[in-house]
């Protein structure tokens, strides 16, 4: 039987998605495309900081007022973003996002160290009061950004979901992060590209894979010049000042938010990262500074 390959593109949880579906039938890659549309809708919904109406919002609302209840599924990520905080010894850190408040990308300007310190004061997971059942946020500046794990955590979400369909292949893109839907009667290898720092829209690599998921950190097009200095998108939670070293990170694993969680640790720990990543065994595409790559099982 001949198969038929559809691709789908569509803007989901502030990025461009696509999904690249391979099945028996187009009635069939068009259920599945509308059953990972709608649960990349129903993730934006739940837990994007942008909408006012989100469970994360009414977390960040209630900041040094109450505690919220949670659901499983929400159980489920506050333990896995523990989890990656106490593997990076602190620096993968869901509550850093208020370093915005500092740092403007469209800004010139380098801000006042006395501002960086003072917000630095709200950062901190371990501030947050956490258990199975609720979590409360403390201080009414603090606030939580799950941004840094649900797009790879609903690229894997859709991918699970796909997997129903045993005769269906298909490359989930979100906004860069990636997850593989594997084929139970033939998989396929797809190439997933690495883009080229100096020229975003090539590949400077490509990873083949048959299942799992791919992720980078980098700051490609999201960085400030200040003084004819680069600085990165991306901030330490140790220090509140965009972090230097590596230009990108790309990590391929089991799943996509594992790829994404050290892919990002990586980053944060600036000139360390490929070092950490390659004492972990772990597999790594990575960009420096000056443009040499580094790479592990690749």
């Amino acid at each position: 039987m001949d198969l038929i390959s559809k691709t789908y593109q569509f803007k989901g949880m502030g990025s461009p998605c696509e999904f690249r579906l391979i099945g028996p039938t187009e009635a069939l890659i068009d259920e599945a495309f509308e059953l990972g549309k709608s649960e990349v809708a129903r993730l934006e919904q739940k837990y994007s900081r942008y909408q006012t109406t989100s469970f994360l919002s009414q977390i960040n609302q209630q900041a040094g007022k109450q505690a919220i209840d949670l659901d499983s599924e929400s159980q489920a990520l506050f333990s896995y973003a523990k989890q990656a905080y106490d593997l990076s010894d602190g620096l993968f850190d869901v509550t850093s996002g208020v370093m915005r408040n500092v740092w403007d990308m469209n800004s010139s300007a380098k801000p006042d160290t006395s501002k960086i310190d003072y917000w630095l004061n709200y950062v901190g997971f371990e501030k947050i009061d956490f258990s199975q059942n609720c979590i409360y946020v403390p201080e009414p500046n603090m606030q939580i950004d799950l941004g840094g794990i649900v797009k790879e955590y609903a690229a894997d979400s859709i991918a699970n979901i796909l997997s129903k369909f045993s005769s269906l292949s298909g490359l989930i893109n979100l906004g860069g992060d990636i997850a593989i839907v594997s084929n139970q009667q033939k998989p396929k290898v797809w190439q997933v590209g690495i883009t080229d720092p100096n020229n975003a829209q090539q590949a400077i690599a490509n990873i083949p894979l048959i299942s799992g998921g791919v992720a980078t950190s980098g700051d490609y097009e999201r960085y400030i010049i200040i003084d004819n200095k680069r600085y990165s998108h991306v901030i330490s939670p140790k220090t509140g000042y965009p972090v230097s070293g590596l230009l990108s990170v790309s990590v391929w694993q089991s799943n996509c938010i594992l790829a994404g969680t050290l892919a990002t640790i990586a980053m944060l720990k600036e000139q360390q990262g490929c070092d950490w990543l390659k004492q972990l065994d772990i597999p790594y595409f990575a960009v420096k500074d000056d443009l040499s790559v580094v790479t592990h099982q690749i």
